[in-house]
């Protein structure tokens, strides 16, 4: 079952929108991200309440290395 997940270039834009910030240093996170919004996408059984949190995680976690890194 495919539900309908942010991908990586989502999240990332959602992070960089509620910083204000670009540079996230290193990109060596970005395989992990593809392969948890895939995953996420293809195997999760999220209902939309835990599909969303999952999503903000994600954002909150690249929105911290923003801050850090820019």
């Amino acid at each position: 079952m495919m539900q309908n997940f942010a991908t990586p270039d989502q999240i990332i834009a959602r992070a960089r929108d509620a910083t204000g910030r670009s540079d996230f240093g290193d990109d060596g996170y970005l395989e992990g991200l593809e392969i948890l919004c895939r995953s996420a996408s293809e195997e999760a059984r999220f209902t939309d309440m835990g599909r969303a949190a999952f999503e903000g995680q994600l954002t909150d976690h690249l929105m911290q290395r923003l801050q850090v890194e820019d």
